[in-house]
Protein backbone atom coordinates (compact mmCIF):
# COMPACT_ATOMS: atom_id res chain seq x y z
CA UNK A 1 0.00 0.00 0.00
CA UNK A 2 1.21 3.52 -0.76
CA UNK A 3 2.41 5.38 2.32
CA UNK A 4 0.13 8.29 1.39
CA UNK A 5 -2.90 6.00 1.43
CA UNK A 6 -1.96 4.42 4.77
CA UNK A 7 -1.40 7.83 6.35
CA UNK A 8 -4.69 9.22 5.02
CA UNK A 9 -6.68 6.22 6.23
CA UNK A 10 -5.13 6.57 9.69
CA UNK A 11 -6.16 10.22 9.75
CA UNK A 12 -9.66 9.43 8.51
CA UNK A 13 -10.19 6.99 11.37
CA UNK A 14 -8.84 9.47 13.91
CA UNK A 15 -10.86 12.41 12.62
CA UNK A 16 -14.21 10.63 12.77
CA UNK A 17 -13.47 9.18 16.21
CA UNK A 18 -12.54 12.67 17.41
CA UNK A 19 -15.81 14.11 16.09
CA UNK A 20 -17.92 11.42 17.75
CA UNK A 21 -16.08 11.68 21.06
CA UNK A 22 -16.43 15.47 21.17
CA UNK A 23 -20.14 15.24 20.36
CA UNK A 24 -20.73 12.63 23.05
CA UNK A 25 -18.77 14.50 25.73
CA UNK A 26 -20.51 17.81 25.05
CA UNK A 27 -23.92 16.14 25.00
CA UNK A 28 -23.17 14.48 28.35
CA UNK A 29 -22.01 17.74 29.88
CA UNK A 30 -25.11 19.55 28.66
CA UNK A 31 -27.29 16.96 30.39
CA UNK A 32 -25.32 17.10 33.65
CA UNK A 33 -25.56 20.89 33.70
CA UNK A 34 -29.26 20.53 34.39
CA UNK A 35 -28.35 19.09 37.79
CA UNK A 36 -25.36 21.20 38.80
CA UNK A 37 -24.22 24.83 38.97
CA UNK A 38 -20.48 24.20 38.64
CA UNK A 39 -20.36 26.62 35.73
CA UNK A 40 -17.21 27.62 33.94
CA UNK A 41 -14.96 25.28 35.91
CA UNK A 42 -16.71 22.25 34.46
CA UNK A 43 -16.53 23.65 30.94
CA UNK A 44 -12.83 24.34 31.38
CA UNK A 45 -12.38 20.68 32.30
CA UNK A 46 -14.40 19.61 29.28
CA UNK A 47 -12.29 21.71 26.91
CA UNK A 48 -9.13 20.33 28.48
CA UNK A 49 -10.36 16.75 28.10
CA UNK A 50 -10.90 17.41 24.38
CA UNK A 51 -7.44 18.98 23.98
CA UNK A 52 -9.33 22.06 22.90
CA UNK A 53 -7.60 25.13 24.36
CA UNK A 54 -9.47 28.39 23.94
CA UNK A 55 -7.90 31.80 24.56
CA UNK A 56 -10.34 33.03 27.19
CA UNK A 57 -12.95 31.68 29.63
CA UNK A 58 -16.22 30.96 27.89
CA UNK A 59 -19.82 30.74 28.93
CA UNK A 60 -21.50 27.39 28.43
CA UNK A 61 -23.31 28.58 25.30
CA UNK A 62 -20.17 29.96 23.65
CA UNK A 63 -18.20 26.81 24.54
CA UNK A 64 -20.90 24.65 22.93
CA UNK A 65 -20.87 26.82 19.83
CA UNK A 66 -17.08 26.69 19.56
CA UNK A 67 -16.79 22.93 19.99
CA UNK A 68 -19.70 22.21 17.72
CA UNK A 69 -19.37 24.69 14.90
CA UNK A 70 -16.14 26.72 14.83
CA UNK A 71 -14.40 25.97 11.50
CA UNK A 72 -11.17 27.61 12.73
CA UNK A 73 -10.91 25.34 15.78
CA UNK A 74 -9.17 22.10 14.82
CA UNK A 75 -10.78 20.17 17.67
CA UNK A 76 -14.34 21.23 16.81
CA UNK A 77 -16.88 18.75 15.50
CA UNK A 78 -17.25 20.69 12.28
CA UNK A 79 -13.49 20.77 11.64
CA UNK A 80 -13.13 17.05 12.36
CA UNK A 81 -15.96 16.05 10.04
CA UNK A 82 -14.72 18.38 7.30
CA UNK A 83 -11.20 16.96 7.57
CA UNK A 84 -12.57 13.41 7.49
CA UNK A 85 -14.49 14.13 4.28
CA UNK A 86 -11.35 15.55 2.67
CA UNK A 87 -9.36 12.49 3.77
CA UNK A 88 -11.99 10.18 2.27
CA UNK A 89 -11.91 12.15 -0.96
CA UNK A 90 -8.14 11.67 -1.18
CA UNK A 91 -8.45 7.88 -0.91
CA UNK A 92 -11.72 7.56 -2.79
CA UNK A 93 -10.61 4.28 -4.38
CA UNK A 94 -10.38 2.72 -0.89
CA UNK A 95 -13.78 3.98 0.27
CA UNK A 96 -17.01 2.32 -0.83
CA UNK A 97 -19.78 4.35 -2.43
CA UNK A 98 -22.01 3.76 0.59
CA UNK A 99 -19.28 4.99 2.95
CA UNK A 100 -18.70 8.15 0.94
CA UNK A 101 -22.43 8.85 0.67
CA UNK A 102 -22.83 8.57 4.44
CA UNK A 103 -19.84 10.80 5.11
CA UNK A 104 -21.17 13.35 2.63
CA UNK A 105 -24.57 13.29 4.33
CA UNK A 106 -22.93 13.85 7.71
CA UNK A 107 -20.77 16.65 6.32
CA UNK A 108 -23.69 18.56 4.84
CA UNK A 109 -25.75 18.00 7.99
CA UNK A 110 -22.96 19.65 9.96
CA UNK A 111 -22.73 22.55 7.51
CA UNK A 112 -26.45 23.19 7.78
CA UNK A 113 -26.25 23.54 11.54
CA UNK A 114 -25.93 27.15 12.63
CA UNK A 115 -23.87 28.25 15.59
CA UNK A 116 -26.72 30.60 16.52
CA UNK A 117 -28.85 27.57 17.30
CA UNK A 118 -26.66 26.77 20.31
CA UNK A 119 -28.56 26.87 23.57
CA UNK A 120 -31.92 27.22 21.89
CA UNK A 121 -32.87 23.58 22.32
CA UNK A 122 -31.63 22.20 19.00
CA UNK A 123 -27.93 21.84 19.81
CA UNK A 124 -28.47 18.53 21.63
CA UNK A 125 -30.09 17.15 18.49
CA UNK A 126 -27.08 18.33 16.49
CA UNK A 127 -24.57 16.44 18.65
CA UNK A 128 -26.80 13.36 18.65
CA UNK A 129 -26.95 13.43 14.85
CA UNK A 130 -23.17 13.62 14.66
CA UNK A 131 -22.80 10.62 16.97
CA UNK A 132 -25.30 8.61 14.99
CA UNK A 133 -23.75 9.66 11.70
CA UNK A 134 -20.27 8.51 12.67
CA UNK A 135 -21.56 5.22 14.06
CA UNK A 136 -23.54 4.63 10.89
CA UNK A 137 -20.37 5.24 8.86
CA UNK A 138 -18.54 2.68 11.02
CA UNK A 139 -21.25 0.08 10.48
CA UNK A 140 -21.35 0.73 6.74
CA UNK A 141 -17.57 0.37 6.62
CA UNK A 142 -17.73 -3.01 8.34
CA UNK A 143 -20.37 -4.20 5.89
CA UNK A 144 -19.24 -2.83 2.52
CA UNK A 145 -15.45 -3.17 2.15
CA UNK A 146 -12.99 -6.05 2.28
CA UNK A 147 -11.36 -6.42 5.66
CA UNK A 148 -7.92 -5.98 4.18
CA UNK A 149 -4.90 -3.81 4.96
CA UNK A 150 -6.76 -0.57 4.19
CA UNK A 151 -9.65 -1.51 6.47
CA UNK A 152 -7.31 -2.19 9.38
CA UNK A 153 -5.43 1.08 8.89
CA UNK A 154 -8.77 2.86 9.20
CA UNK A 155 -9.57 0.87 12.35
CA UNK A 156 -6.09 1.52 13.76
CA UNK A 157 -6.55 5.27 13.42
CA UNK A 158 -9.91 5.04 15.18
CA UNK A 159 -8.49 3.03 18.07
CA UNK A 160 -5.38 5.19 18.49
CA UNK A 161 -7.57 8.28 18.76
CA UNK A 162 -9.92 6.51 21.16
CA UNK A 163 -7.07 5.54 23.47
CA UNK A 164 -5.75 9.09 23.49
CA UNK A 165 -9.22 10.44 24.28
CA UNK A 166 -9.79 7.90 27.07
CA UNK A 167 -6.55 8.59 28.90
CA UNK A 168 -7.07 12.35 28.64
CA UNK A 169 -10.66 12.07 29.89
CA UNK A 170 -9.62 10.05 32.94
CA UNK A 171 -6.68 12.32 33.65
CA UNK A 172 -8.72 15.51 33.56
CA UNK A 173 -11.56 14.17 35.72
CA UNK A 174 -9.56 12.12 38.22
CA UNK A 175 -5.94 13.31 38.24
CA UNK A 176 -6.14 17.07 38.57
CA UNK A 177 -3.14 17.51 40.91
CA UNK A 178 -1.07 15.07 38.86
CA UNK A 179 -1.35 17.31 35.80
CA UNK A 180 0.68 20.12 37.43
CA UNK A 181 2.48 18.23 40.17
CA UNK A 182 4.92 15.44 39.21
CA UNK A 183 4.32 13.83 42.59
CA UNK A 184 0.78 12.98 41.50
CA UNK A 185 -1.75 11.94 44.11
CA UNK A 186 -4.41 9.39 44.93
CA UNK A 187 -8.08 9.61 44.18
CA UNK A 188 -8.85 11.15 47.55
CA UNK A 189 -6.50 14.06 46.87
CA UNK A 190 -7.42 14.28 43.20
CA UNK A 191 -11.11 14.77 43.94
CA UNK A 192 -10.65 17.27 46.73
CA UNK A 193 -12.01 20.80 46.67
CA UNK A 194 -10.53 23.37 44.32
CA UNK A 195 -10.29 26.36 46.64
CA UNK A 196 -9.34 28.86 43.96
CA UNK A 197 -12.32 28.07 41.78
CA UNK A 198 -14.75 27.27 44.57
CA UNK A 199 -15.43 23.99 42.83
CA UNK A 200 -15.78 20.65 44.58
CA UNK A 201 -16.43 17.64 42.35
CA UNK A 202 -19.20 15.32 43.41
CA UNK A 203 -17.84 11.77 43.42
CA UNK A 204 -21.09 10.19 42.27
CA UNK A 205 -21.62 12.80 39.56
CA UNK A 206 -18.03 12.34 38.39
CA UNK A 207 -18.55 8.60 38.04
CA UNK A 208 -21.84 8.96 36.20
CA UNK A 209 -20.41 11.65 33.91
CA UNK A 210 -17.41 9.51 33.00
CA UNK A 211 -19.64 6.55 32.23
CA UNK A 212 -21.93 8.58 30.01
CA UNK A 213 -19.01 10.29 28.25
CA UNK A 214 -18.02 6.91 26.82
CA UNK A 215 -21.53 5.41 26.50
CA UNK A 216 -20.68 2.94 29.25
CA UNK A 217 -23.35 3.60 31.87
CA UNK A 218 -25.63 0.63 31.15
CA UNK A 219 -22.73 -1.75 30.54
CA UNK A 220 -21.11 -0.65 33.79
CA UNK A 221 -24.30 -1.15 35.81
CA UNK A 222 -24.69 -4.65 34.37
CA UNK A 223 -21.34 -5.49 35.98
CA UNK A 224 -21.67 -3.27 39.08
CA UNK A 225 -25.40 -2.99 39.87
CA UNK A 226 -24.84 -1.52 43.34
CA UNK A 227 -23.69 1.88 42.10
CA UNK A 228 -21.03 4.09 40.58
CA UNK A 229 -18.20 4.10 43.09
CA UNK A 230 -15.11 5.71 41.61
CA UNK A 231 -12.90 2.71 42.35
CA UNK A 232 -15.21 0.52 40.28
CA UNK A 233 -15.53 3.18 37.56
CA UNK A 234 -11.75 3.46 37.21
CA UNK A 235 -11.33 -0.31 37.13
CA UNK A 236 -14.04 -0.66 34.49
CA UNK A 237 -12.84 2.10 32.17
CA UNK A 238 -9.20 1.10 32.49
CA UNK A 239 -9.19 -2.69 32.61
CA UNK A 240 -12.49 -4.20 31.47
CA UNK A 241 -11.75 -6.53 28.56
CA UNK A 242 -15.30 -6.65 27.20
CA UNK A 243 -16.33 -3.01 26.83
CA UNK A 244 -15.19 -1.42 23.52
CA UNK A 245 -14.31 1.95 25.03
CA UNK A 246 -12.19 0.75 27.92
CA UNK A 247 -8.44 1.24 27.80
CA UNK A 248 -7.74 -2.49 27.83
CA UNK A 249 -10.19 -3.33 25.05
CA UNK A 250 -8.88 -0.46 22.92
CA UNK A 251 -5.26 -1.51 23.45
CA UNK A 252 -6.15 -5.08 22.49
CA UNK A 253 -7.82 -3.73 19.34
CA UNK A 254 -4.72 -1.71 18.42
CA UNK A 255 -2.56 -4.82 18.74
CA UNK A 256 -5.02 -6.85 16.66
CA UNK A 257 -5.17 -4.19 13.93
CA UNK A 258 -1.39 -4.12 13.62
CA UNK A 259 -1.22 -7.90 13.68
CA UNK A 260 -3.61 -8.08 10.73
CA UNK A 261 -1.69 -5.36 8.88
CA UNK A 262 1.53 -7.29 9.45
CA UNK A 263 0.04 -10.33 7.70
CA UNK A 264 0.08 -8.32 4.48
CA UNK A 265 2.88 -5.80 5.00
CA UNK A 266 5.40 -8.18 6.53
CA UNK A 267 7.64 -7.84 9.58
CA UNK A 268 10.03 -5.36 7.96
CA UNK A 269 7.37 -2.66 8.02
CA UNK A 270 5.00 -3.80 10.77
CA UNK A 271 7.45 -5.41 13.17
CA UNK A 272 8.37 -2.23 15.06
CA UNK A 273 4.87 -0.90 15.76
CA UNK A 274 3.55 -4.42 16.41
CA UNK A 275 6.20 -5.02 19.08
CA UNK A 276 5.43 -1.62 20.61
CA UNK A 277 1.73 -2.52 20.68
CA UNK A 278 2.62 -5.84 22.31
CA UNK A 279 4.49 -4.06 25.09
CA UNK A 280 1.53 -1.73 25.60
CA UNK A 281 -0.87 -4.67 25.65
CA UNK A 282 1.20 -6.52 28.26
CA UNK A 283 1.46 -3.44 30.47
CA UNK A 284 -2.31 -2.96 30.56
CA UNK A 285 -3.23 -6.64 30.72
CA UNK A 286 -1.12 -7.32 33.81
CA UNK A 287 -2.08 -4.21 35.75
CA UNK A 288 -3.45 -4.85 39.23
CA UNK A 289 -6.78 -2.99 39.60
CA UNK A 290 -5.90 -2.15 43.17
CA UNK A 291 -2.87 -0.15 42.06
CA UNK A 292 -5.07 2.29 40.15
CA UNK A 293 -6.95 3.49 43.22
CA UNK A 294 -3.94 3.68 45.55
CA UNK A 295 -2.12 6.58 43.96
CA UNK A 296 -1.21 4.76 40.77
CA UNK A 297 -3.76 6.02 38.26
CA UNK A 298 -1.70 8.98 37.09
CA UNK A 299 1.42 6.85 36.65
CA UNK A 300 -0.59 4.21 34.79
CA UNK A 301 -2.02 6.78 32.38
CA UNK A 302 1.43 8.31 31.86
CA UNK A 303 2.87 4.93 30.93
CA UNK A 304 -0.03 4.08 28.63
CA UNK A 305 0.41 7.42 26.87
CA UNK A 306 4.16 6.91 26.52
CA UNK A 307 3.80 3.41 25.09
CA UNK A 308 0.99 4.54 22.80
CA UNK A 309 3.31 7.22 21.41
CA UNK A 310 5.81 4.47 20.63
CA UNK A 311 3.10 2.72 18.62
CA UNK A 312 2.22 5.93 16.76
CA UNK A 313 5.87 6.74 16.05
CA UNK A 314 6.57 3.17 14.96
CA UNK A 315 3.57 3.17 12.65
CA UNK A 316 4.70 6.43 11.07
CA UNK A 317 8.26 5.22 10.61
CA UNK A 318 7.16 1.82 9.35
CA UNK A 319 4.41 2.79 6.93
CA UNK A 320 4.70 6.49 6.11
CA UNK A 321 8.31 7.63 6.38
CA UNK A 322 10.11 4.36 5.63
CA UNK A 323 13.17 4.44 3.31
CA UNK A 324 12.52 3.03 -0.16
CA UNK A 325 15.52 0.71 0.14
CA UNK A 326 13.86 -1.14 3.01
CA UNK A 327 11.21 -2.62 0.71
CA UNK A 328 13.32 -3.29 -2.37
Amino acid sequence: MLSRVADTLLHLGRQLERAEHAARVVETEMASMLDTSAGRRRWAMLLESLACPLPEPLSSSSAIAAIGFDPQLTCSVRSSVSAARESARQVRERVSTEMFEQLNALYFDVLRAEAAEAWEGTNSDYFARVREGVRLFTGITDATVRHDEAYFFLRLGRHLERLDALTRLLRVHLCRPAMNDPRGGDLGEELGADADAGFEPDRHLTGVTLMRCVSAYESFLSQHPTGTGLDEVVGFLALDNGFPRSIRYTVDAIHYDLKRIAETAGDRLAGGPLRAAGRLKSRVEFTDPGDLVEGGLGAFLDEVDARAREVVDGTFQGFVAYPIASVL
